[in-house]
């Protein structure tokens, strides 16, 4: 018996042997591949840093080195340059054809691949890269990859004409989603006058109403007119909408057609305009928010309840 449960114990040690002989082994092995891995990133970045001052003798060098690698030393430099410098990089970065991986995992069929490729294309933004954005954008069987395009490319300040990109989401008759109304944001803070041309045509509500809320991130006074414009208009989101806007504004002068809201026959409209009343410290408006309190709406009453409290704060 004392035989039997030595030859165990024993056996035990062994496995126990073996696999921190593995462990080790893996640990040594990932050190130092990753140490060679750093010296080759750091031997690309002086290559690199070489062609852009006109030296191609490190050439041959380069071609050893893995795609990947390289990659992490060009974004490792893109950091550290501005201007022209940073041009010619992503240029030299592009005839090497640093982004192709990425550039083909676009073509993927997994949709998941190709919003991990736009994270990539988005980071470089070459002219390859852009180039691969908006073929994603027009033509991805995904409608979220090709919105997650249509985001990377506004960040890149890439995006087509608002026009073209609401007509390439497919979203002229649609209902636009959270997602879009943050597209529509960067827009407005970058190109505002987009948005104004495309509010004085005839378009659906849906759409105007994310517009009409999406314009107010550029803080311009002069829409004002637009957006009381919108507080009058036959569909309760546009009016919502603009009460948001003149929410997020903050400007006094609003004050007259914000509080007429709070007898808007939509209970959407009523809780917006005593969310928004309270926020812009409408103190005329108590007795009409204190009326408010007794709606038919549980949630106009909520909001009611709570700008009071807000007016309250404000008064004292």
């Amino acid at each position: 018996m004392a035989t039997f449960v030595f030859d165990l114990s024993l056996i035990f040690l062994t496995i126990v042997l073996i696999a921190l002989s593995i462990l080790i082994f893996r640990r040594w092995r990932e050190e130092r591949t990753r140490d060679r891995r750093g010296e080759q990133r750091r031997s690309a970045g002086r290559i690199y840093l070489a062609r852009l001052d006109g030296r191609q003798d490190q050439e041959d060098e380069l071609q050893n080195i893995p795609v990947q690698t390289k990659l992490d030393a060009v974004s490792h430099l893109m950091r550290l340059m501005r201007g022209e410098a940073r041009e010619e990089l992503l240029d030299l970065a592009d005839r090497d054809r640093l982004f192709e991986p990425a550039i083909a995992a676009t073509l993927s069929a997994r949709a998941a691949r190709r919003s991990e490729a736009i994270l990539t294309l988005e980071q470089f933004g070459s002219h390859r890269c852009i180039q691969a954005l908006e073929v994603l954008l027009a033509n991805d069987s995904s409608m979220t990859v090709r919105l997650e395009a249509a985001a990377a490319l506004s960040r890149l300040g890439a995006l087509p004409s608002l026009r073209d990109t609401i007509s390439l989401l497919k979203i002229e008759r649609g209902s636009p989603t959270r997602l879009h109304l943050a597209l529509f944001t960067s827009q407005a803070q970058i190109e505002p006058d987009q948005i104004r041309r495309l509010l004085a045509e005839d378009i659906a509500p849906p759409l105007r109403a994310a517009l009409v809320e999406a314009l107010s991130a550029n803080g311009d006074l002069a829409d004002m007119a637009i957006f009381e414009n919108a507080a009058r208009h036959a569909d309760e989101e546009v009016r919502a909408a603009a009460l948001r806007s003149a929410q997020r504004i903050g400007d006094p002068r609003s004050e007259s057609w914000v509080c007429r809201a709070l007898s808007d026959p939509a209970d959407l409209v009523r809780a917006q305009a005593a969310k928004t009343c309270a926020e812009l410290g409408c103190v005329k408006a108590r007795p009409q928010m204190k009326e408010l309190l007794h709606d038919k709406s549980i949630w106009v009453r909520i909001r009611a309840s709570e700008g009071l409290a807000m007016l309250d704060g404000k008064v004292a």
